[in-house]
Formats: C-alpha cells, structure tokens, sequence
C-alpha cells in the first residue's frame, strides 16, 4: 500500500456514514424485496396508466439506490486505502446532476400502492443526503493546480 493509499479516517470513517451505509444498505434490500413481493401483487391490480408510473417511479428508487451505493462503496474503498479519493471521485457518479434521481414527485402518488411510496420518499431523502456527502466531497478535494503546488511527503 502506498503513502497514498494509506486509510484515512475521513467521511467513510465516520459514525455518520456508517449509519448512512446502512441505511442504503437495508432500503436496497426492503426495495428488492417489495419489488418481488407485495409490490408486483400490488401492480398487478393497478389501471394500465398506473402501472406505467409504478414502473417508472420503482426505476427510479432502484437508480438511486445503484448510485447511491456506487459512490458509498467507492468512499469505503477511499477508506480502507484500496484507491484514492481522485480516482474515487472521477469514476463514481456525481450524484446531484443526475436528474432522474434527484426529481421529486412528477405524478400523483395518490393512486400509487403506499408500500412504493414509502419506499420513494425514502429513496429520495437518502439520496439528497448522499448527494451533499458528494458534493462536500467534491468541494474539498483540491484542484489539479492546487495538488501540483503541494508539497512531498514520503
């Protein structure tokens, strides 16, 4: 492991971001199981038009949390000094300017089974926190100038 792989305590060493990996962790498992389970029974008895935006909005909660646990997954690697937090940064999402993830309700989801709306508001709640992780994360890493001026350390 190089200097530069060494782990760090960081955002991934935090209490908060375990909770909020956890947090992801358990919603993709309620999302799969909903989605196989109580949610395709549910389908099943919506209007054709409704079980378009049954389909559209699950597509939805299954991107959020896919990128969700991308990025999550690529900061737990930053942590244990697998990669470092440019290559992190350059090959995971940058999660607030994915606009079919980050959209609030377009539709009524009055006429949407309440197990997918919970699990929708849910997604997106996590997903906004996740975005500002990344954001702050982005924020902070230096610039390309700012990296080429600092000094050594070996």
């Amino acid at each position: 492991m190089s200097a530069s792989q060494e782990p760090s305590g960081g955002l991934a060493g935090t209490r908060f971001f375990s909770g909020t990996y956890d947090e992801a962790i358990s919603l993709a498992v309620r999302t799969r199981d909903y989605l196989v389970g109580a949610g395709a029974l549910a389908q099943k008895q919506l209007d054709p038009a409704t079980r378009v935006t049954f389909n559209l909005e699950s597509s939805r909660i299954v991107s959020r949390i896919a990128y969700m646990m991308v990025w999550l997954l690529y900061q737990r690697a930053v942590h244990a000094g697998e990669v470092g937090i440019e290559t992190a940064v350059a090959d995971s999402p940058e999660l607030c300017g994915l606009d079919f993830c980050s959209e609030s309700w377009g539709r009524d989801p009055a006429r949407l089974p309440n197990g997918l709306v919970t699990l929708w508001d849910e997604s997106l709640l996590l997903y906004r926190r996740v975005s500002r992780l990344d954001e702050m994360v982005r924020r902070d890493l230096p610039s390309p100038e700012q990296a080429a001026e600092a000094p050594l350390h070996h």
